[in-house]
């Protein structure tokens, strides 16, 4: 949670299931103290009243630290995974299955089927992506920065309004690197419960002895007309029961 996040205060204002305000003060000072850090993220979960245990979760200067670790995560391995252009390519060469890279962009120089173009303006903008549209099969291509995480300038081009989206997004895609993917269609159900962002499901793992074994499991819920998932994007989250593998009843 981020103090310019409104829509991550406003559930936490309207939460009726949040502990007495007395009680949620003395908790923040707490970890303010041991954490040395405001803790916001406090405000994402721990201030529920089924949270007993809220010192034993980790801050952001923890969790920093841990994905930082050259013990914990090798650069050679990170710098695939982190990296949205080197996973796509990565992926795109062994086979794996991810919504197939269109085209991306380095600042004003754009690429596209092995071919390299440098835009000066709109109009060079606008007809660049009339010839990706013509040439790809999609009806949407979803754009992500590659210097940022958690969702954030994210954005998305539709074939039937993309002339004037990027009217809006010029400025933002010309001073940036981002990829551009295909669109993908999720199922029916899930498209029930929100249906403007594609909603994942996140499992964390650990690896010890050869052995890979399932910590939690949950899935991410876009919310508010966001067309991205991420908590830190104003998203939901649900846990999913490790027995059932039915969601559980909170978010």
């Amino acid at each position: 949670m981020h103090l310019k996040d409104p829509g991550r205060i406003k559930v936490f204002i309207k939460d009726p299931n949040k502990k007495n305000y007395l009680r949620i003060i003395k908790e923040v000072i707490v970890l303010w103290i041991t954490k040395k850090e405001l803790p916001m993220y406090y405000f994402k979960h721990l201030y529920k009243k089924e949270i007993k245990n809220y010192r034993e979760y980790l801050g952001r200067a923890e969790i920093a630290r841990i994905h930082k670790s050259k013990k914990l995560h090798k650069p050679e391995y990170t710098s695939i995974l982190r990296n949205k252009l080197n996973f796509s390519l990565y992926c795109e060469r062994n086979a794996i299955k991810t919504p197939r890279l269109i085209s991306h962009n380095f600042g004003s120089t754009f690429f596209s089927s092995n071919i390299s173009r440098e835009i000066s303006n709109l109009r060079e903008l606008v007809n660049f992506y009339k010839n990706v549209f013509e040439s790809n099969p999609v009806e949407a291509i979803f754009f992500r920065p590659l210097a940022l995480n958690g969702g954030s300038g994210c954005f998305k081009l539709a074939r039937d309004s993309f002339s004037q989206q990027l009217e809006k997004e010029y400025e933002n895609l010309m001073d940036g690197d981002f990829t551009h993917t295909e669109t993908i269609q999720q199922h029916h159900r899930i498209n029930e419960m929100y249906s403007k962002s594609i909603n994942t499901l996140r499992i964390l793992t650990h690896f010890d002895k050869g052995n890979v074994g399932i910590i939690s499991s949950l899935m991410r819920v876009g919310v508010g007309g966001n067309i991205v998932d991420n908590a830190s994007s104003g998203g939901l989250f649900v846990g999913i029961d490790q027995k059932s593998g039915t969601l559980k009843r909170k978010a």
